[in-house]
């Protein structure tokens, strides 16, 4: 599931967003979580974990990864339940 969060653009990146958005018929989430991923790539930055597999998941299979990581980090298991 996708997590809200809140950024302050400038004005001409908004102006770029709404172009790119327009132009390619991208939704502006898709279009920021495709910058960021290049330009992680681009920069060479360590990935571990999950995030290491973006694009490698079908959005199902990464759902389904990420509910049954939360399924489990929620449940309270006993000694007697190891």
């Amino acid at each position: 599931m996708k997590q809200a969060v809140n950024f302050r653009f400038d004005p001409r990146v908004i102006i770029a967003l709404n172009a790119l958005e327009a132009d390619l018929h991208y939704s502006k989430t898709q279009i920021v979580e495709e910058a960021i991923l290049h330009f992680a790539e681009k920069n060479k930055i360590r990935r571990s974990g999950l995030f290491s597999l973006a694009g490698c998941l079908s959005e199902a299979d990464g759902e389904d990864m990420l509910a049954a990581i939360k399924k489990s980090k929620n449940r309270k298991e006993g000694p007697e339940e190891l």
